[in-house]
């Protein structure tokens, strides 16, 4: 069985809806948590708005370089603009190494909790 093969456009083109998506869903987590907040008059929900307003600049940002990406080659760019999404990325890394304790001290403290 043979994968249908996308031509640029195709991929472009997804990878443009996954981003959509995505601001999408982070606008929404921020418009409940406001509101779950408004009602509770919660800390630890404020604190989760604030990580959800983080994620909505950060899809953004994304939304932003899979479009240059998409973009087709010309004369100053004559591979195209792909890389640019990868570099959008890449400010992203460490934040997500961190939630998952992979990061520094985090890990140490980790491994030496479980390991003790």
């Amino acid at each position: 069985m043979t994968r249908p093969t996308l031509d640029h456009t195709a991929i472009a083109a997804l990878t443009s809806r996954a981003a959509i998506a995505s601001v999408g869903a982070a606008l929404l987590l921020v418009s409940l948590k406001t509101w779950a907040h408004v009602q509770a008059d919660s800390a630890a929900l404020l604190s989760s708005l604030a990580d959800s307003a983080l994620d909505v600049v950060a899809s953004l940002v994304t939304l932003i370089s899979v479009r240059f990406a998409a973009v087709p080659p010309d004369a100053d760019h004559r591979y195209g603009h792909g890389k640019a999404e990868a570099l959008a990325g890449a400010p992203r890394r460490p934040n997500i190494s961190r939630r998952f304790g992979y990061g520094g001290d985090g890990c140490f403290n980790c491994g030496h909790r479980c390991a003790g």
